[in-house]
């Protein structure tokens, strides 16, 4: 990235002074590190630098509207909350952030704490500590049950990367594992309903994003619903336990034991109701599970390559391009520009599943979106309401082809495929996202039919050396050669 200057402004809440930065120093010509930035000097900070690297540090609409060299925010977390994202639509600034990172390091320490818990391991401590030992009658200490995981049920809310790594360490300690559905999500038949599953298991770990749907997920009446003695970790976002009914449930005995990474509101300056020094068997650690070298070594090689990707993505020069002039210049998403570069691929009517809020249906006027997250919904639907569907349905209209931007959730993922593929029968399908989120083998629902020999697809995948590179191949092609750019086959 020639003639770049870029800031980040808060570099120690990732850098602790182990990491190598190098991939992503010569990602610029020049890359400001900067220990400690406040709200008063953040636009100071910014001035000329046409690159912002973030970890929590707010950007609002005003400090962009102040920054008119910026054009590209990367966010050195998966959240992007702390950015004013429309405003940085607006200014025709791009926002990336990282995913994916800390899936081994957050799945180690789930089962840390959830194996604390089963020991006991602090209330034994403790009594190390007062001197309990040396004053017993006999070898060792038993004034603490200590269970076993072997033979245990375990409720998993959220199973994508991160609840699939802990689905996998549990099932090694011979736990059995349950999913539990998630509201807001369409229904499955793998999936138990909350207050039945919560009735079945003896633990229960959360891995689910925090939205309208899943704030308070875990109430008072739903941890009454749990066995006595049963164990609850969370992991993943404050807010989808009610931290006040944790406490009582805690103080009350009903609960054998909690533990959680993260609270409500970080760091808890002014208190937490968890933060009480009389609530027993529970476990407080500082949203550190993330945390790792190797966790946050993968987050600089992920800033490194979203800043590579920015700059290689040419402005579209295909035919599709000539719309510009028709609509209100704004941003693209890297994975949209793949898709203008193609247009011979999308003839007839195009359905695009999942589509990022940028101008890709003004540049394919024969497109219709499809989409579910609230934000894109109100932006499509003020700009596209005709061609513009939510929910969870496939839109009912005849489509010739289907393009999926793939969701980081391999669940929702196979719910999509299965859902277009049995709406869509013989249409073609282009797939664009991370190769690891499809499946390795095509739903069943995409066996032969009556009239079509075989379901047709088209993989879009990215490169590891060219972040959203398109990779195409028949899924039922065995015709594979080595893509020259990476090491994934590429159809030949």
């Amino acid at each position: 990235m020639n003639n770049r200057h870029a800031v980040f402004l808060d570099h120690p809440s990732l850098d602790l002074g182990d990491l190598d930065l190098s991939g992503l120093q010569a990602c610029f010509s020049d890359l400001q590190l900067c220990e400690q930035t406040t709200a008063q000097n953040v636009i100071e900070r910014l001035q000329g630098a046409q690159v912002a690297i973030s970890n929590k540090i707010v950007l609002d609409a005003d400090t962009l509207a102040a920054c008119p060299e910026l054009k590209l925010i990367l966010v050195s977390a998966t959240g992007t909350n702390n950015v004013d994202l429309a405003a940085a639509r607006a200014h025709g600034i791009t926002v990336s952030n990282c995913q994916g990172y800390g899936t081994p390091s957050v799945a180690q320490h789930t089962l840390m704490l959830l194996l604390n818990l089963a020991t006991r391991l602090q209330d034994y401590q403790r009594d190390m500590a007062a001197g309990k030992w040396q004053e017993a009658r006999q070898f060792c200490l038993l004034d603490h049950p200590i269970v076993e995981l072997q033979g245990k049920t375990l409720g998993l809310l959220g199973h994508g990367e991160l609840g699939s790594a802990v689905a996998r360490l549990a099932e090694a300690f011979g736990m059995r594992v349950l999913l539990g559905a998630i509201p807001g999500r369409p229904a499955r038949a793998d999936r138990v309903p909350l207050d039945e599953l919560l009735a079945q298991i003896d633990a229960l770990t959360l891995h689910c994003p925090l939205n309208e749907h899943t704030r308070d997920l875990i109430g008072a009446r739903e941890l009454a619903l749990l066995k006595p003695g049963a164990l609850v970790v969370n992991t993943a976002r404050g807010g989808l336990i009610n931290e006040q009914a944790l406490a009582d449930a805690l103080r009350s005995g009903h609960l054998g034991g909690a533990a959680t990474d993260v609270l409500s509101v970080e760091p808890p300056a002014n208190g937490n109701p968890l933060l009480a020094g009389d609530i027993p068997r529970l476990i407080v650690t500082p949203h550190n599970a993330w945390g790792s070298r190797e966790a946050r070594q993968r987050i600089v090689g992920q800033l490194a390559e979203n800043a590579r990707g920015f700059l290689a993505v040419p402005r579209c020069g295909s035919s599709v391009d000539r719309l510009r002039p028709f609509f209100k210049e704004l941003t693209m998403d890297p994975r949209s520009e793949v898709l203008l570069r193609q247009p011979e691929l999308f003839q007839g009517n195009l359905l695009l599943v999942g589509l990022p809020a940028d101008d890709l249906l003004g540049r394919l006027p024969n497109a219709h979106g499809w989409c579910w997250h609230a934000g894109d919904q109100a932006a499509l639907d003020a700009r596209f309401p005709e061609r513009s569907a939510f929910g969870v349905n496939v839109p009912e209209r005849a489509f010739d082809a289907a393009v999926i931007f793939l969701p980081k959730s391999k669940d929702l993922t196979d719910y999509l495929l299965n859902a277009v593929a049995a709406r869509l029968p013989g249409a073609e399908l282009f797939l664009v996202g991370e190769k690891k989120a499809v499946s390795k083998a095509p739903p069943s629902s995409w066996s032969r039919s009556a009239n079509r020999a075989s379901w047709i697809t088209r993989g879009i995948a990215s490169c590891g050396k060219s972040p959203w590179s398109m990779h195409r191949r028949p899924l039922n092609s065995k015709a594979w050669h080595r893509c020259s750019r990476c090491r994934w086959p590429r159809a030949r």
